[in-house]
């Protein structure tokens, strides 16, 4: 399944905007898909840009990968299926272009 790797980072901000020291959520993300296509994508429709196309692209490609990998039969997951399939069919009908 996995031909590419991204690493994650998440990094709560002051109000100044600076990220506190240390306090930061990373992890590693296998997937089958190339998640800066996926992020093109989404730059290229009305609407959508900087950091919420960004965000739109990473939070699709993460339900994704998590949707195609063994655990995907877990309970929680399982329980989610309904809504993650339906998330993500809507997201693969966005036309290509703006």
């Amino acid at each position: 399944m996995s031909a590419q790797r991204y690493r994650i980072t998440v990094t709560p901000l002051e109000t100044d905007g600076r990220p506190p020291s240390g306090n930061a959520l990373e992890f590693e993300q296998r997937s089958a898909d190339n998640w800066m296509r996926t992020l093109e994508k989404f730059e290229r429709q009305r609407g959508l840009c900087g950091d919420r196309c960004a965000a739109l692209a990473v939070a699709i490609e993460l339900l994704k990968s998590v949707a195609a990998e063994p655990h995907a039969q877990d309970r929680a997951v399982a329980q989610l299926r309904p809504y993650l399939d339906s998330l993500l069919a809507a997201a693969a009908r966005l036309p290509k272009e703006g």
